[in-house]
């Protein structure tokens, strides 16, 4: 028999939450996909920023010593699996021997040293820094895909790394050619 591979295996696409996603803590989430096989997926949400807490705290809590080319960054909530746990997205000019990994456009990295660069202006060009992660069980993502809670696209650089967090989902939508004005936000039988 063979199988259903539409929605399998999107390591390196980015998810965006469907106006039907029904889960409040993914409303407008723009989520870079790590990774994804048949044991489930693990990806970083990149345009919700956490509250009351920014980079310089992280630095510090991790004791590393304020500089003057200290650069000050947005921290995101990256999902809400194990959000004491730190991740960085970055751009692929930067590496850590066995600690990054390439995912086409973007990397990915968990490791202090990144931080300490980052915060000292030795880090990857482009970065995001984010606490905690979205994950699913094997057939959970792909089921909620087909249950349009997510549209899939593929990863752009701009999109990732854009500054301005509030319209990346915006952005994402029209990316996918998607007029939002006639979209509809119920789902039934033809």
């Amino acid at each position: 028999m063979e199988e259903d591979t539409r929605v399998r295996f999107l390591t390196g696409k980015v998810l965006l939450a469907s106006p039907n996603m029904l889960d409040p803590r993914f409303f407008e989430a723009v989520i870079f996909l790590c990774s994804h096989s048949d044991e489930g997926a693990m990806g970083i949400m990149i345009n919700k920023p956490a509250m009351n807490f920014n980079f310089t705290q992280l630095i510090k809590r991790l004791g590393v010593p304020k500089t003057d080319t200290a650069e000050e960054k947005e921290i995101y909530v990256g999902g809400p699996v194990e959000i004491e746990r730190g991740f960085v997205i970055h751009s692929n000019d930067y590496k850590i021997p066995d600690l990054t990994v390439n995912i086409g456009q973007c990397s990915f990295t968990v490791s202090v040293d990144i931080l300490k660069d980052i915060f000292i202006g030795r880090g990857p060009k482009n970065s995001i820094v984010a606490l905690g992660y979205a994950g699913w069980g094997p057939g959970q993502l792909e089921n909620e895909i087909m249950e349009d809670g997510w549209l899939v696209s593929e990863p752009d650089e701009s999109l990732i790394f854009m500054k301005n967090y509030e319209n990346k989902w915006n952005l994402g939508i029209e990316k996918l050619g998607i007029n939002l004005s006639r979209l509809s936000t119920s789902s039934g039988n033809a």
